[in-house]
């Protein structure tokens, strides 16, 4: 891999990422004018329970050609309150699998607290709960100039940068104010106002934290109870419907396990006491299959889900919210249930102002919002 001296010399400043999240006089998310200097970087998308890494090469801020190299579990090495071990590991997959690679620079992107395009805060769900400057860790790893970026804002960033819609346009002119909602593997948001991301005083966006029931579930990731994200991120969708199976699997009249593939793998999960292993594709067969295990969970989601995207359209009025992920778009009928519910509840003066429409790029816009972010970055330091 090429070394950093290659691509940098003196100190390296936050970058434009960084001016994204300070509000008042930031930069605008799609600056006109940018000056991008082509460059082969690796993309990592880090989720708790997956990260798939890609080689892109990016030019004037888009991928031109991307590749994933390697996917796997995180979850042996999410034991240290700084992330270092998860450093670690990605330090060395990325020596092994890019040996005989030009890497000039690396983009994480991730959910969490972020601090410039440097530094991890906090990430509750990759149990990072120490700051960790992961540039100068990854430094101190031997590897390219590494930046992180935040997952729910790449992911709404690459929507307008793929998707034919509109956004593109008025992105570009600074004015675009809309709310990008992802239910994934985990439940998130990001705020865009005048075409910047707004953080308020640090950590607007975190709608996953929002408690539905102060007396629900206890989500020991969040240390809190009855949050949306125990009812509608797909671990939990994935462990509510187990939950169901393990309550109804011994009375007379219940299906039997072998009764169809969706109960099978249910039933496989409960045996093997990993609940939260049901994927998108699987649960989108329960679906189709109407299997009554699976239907009233995902009621309880896109209801609560429903309340959570109601008061953004109370509180914020924004002209337009955007669902994606995979829970969205994956799930057959998951999203119509999420858009009546929220038009049920919904005040009309403000419903009628906002406009409700799923994300129109694949999941893996997030890549190409993250290489626009890196770019931009790299830019800001030529």
């Amino acid at each position: 891999m090429q070394a950093w001296d290659d691509l940098r010399s003196g100190h390296r400043p936050h970058g434009p990422a960084a001016h994204l999240r300070t509000g008042p006089g930031a930069k605008h998310a799609l600056p006109p004018q940018a000056r991008f200097s082509p460059c082969s970087a690796l993309v990592l998308q880090i989720e708790a329970t997956i990260i798939k890494m890609h080689r892109t090469t990016i030019e004037e801020g888009i991928v031109r050609e991307r590749t994933c190299l390697d996917s796997w579990d995180p979850h042996a090495f999410l034991s240290d309150r700084h992330g270092i071990r998860l450093l670690e590991e990605m330090a060395r997959r990325t020596k092994s699998i890019c040996s005989n690679e030009r890497i000039d620079c690396i983009a994480l992107t991730l959910p969490g607290t972020l601090e410039g395009t440097s530094s991890i805060e906090a990430s509750s769900r990759l149990g990072i709960y120490e700051s960790v400057n992961v540039t100068v860790e990854c430094e101190k790893l031997r590897l390219p100039p590494t930046y992180v970026f935040h997952d729910a804002e790449c992911l709404a960033l690459g929507e307008v940068l793929l998707s034919s819609s509109p956004l593109h346009a008025s992105m570009e002119r600074g004015r675009e104010t809309f709310v990008y909602i992802v239910v994934d593997e985990g439940v998130g948001s990001s705020i865009f106002i005048d075409g910047k991301p707004y953080h308020g005083a640090g950590v607007a966006g975190h709608i996953g934290r929002l408690v539905m029931h102060p007396y629900g579930t206890f989500n020991p990731t969040f240390s809190s109870h009855g949050t949306l994200e125990v009812f509608a991120a797909r671990p939990w969708v994935s462990q509510n419907v187990v939950n169901e199976y393990l309550a109804e699997k011994d009375k007379s009249g219940a299906l039997p396990a072998n009764s169809n593939p969706f109960r099978a793998a249910v039933a496989a999960a409960a045996n093997s006491g990993k609940t939260h292993l049901l994927t998108f594709s699987q649960l989108d067969e329960g679906v189709k299959g109407d299997d009554t295990l699976l239907l009233p969970v995902l009621e309880d989601a896109a209801q609560n889900l429903a309340i959570a995207i109601n008061s953004i359209i109370t509180i914020l009025n924004p002209p337009l919210i955007v669902l994606g992920g995979g829970m969205i778009t994956e799930v057959s009928g998951f999203s119509k249930k999420v858009i009546d519910y929220t038009r049920r509840n919904a005040f009309a003066g403000s419903w009628n102002e906002t406009t409700v429409q799923i994300a129109r790029a694949a999941k893996d816009s997030q890549v190409t919002g993250a290489a626009y972010f890196l770019s931009h970055s790299i830019a800001e330091e030529q």
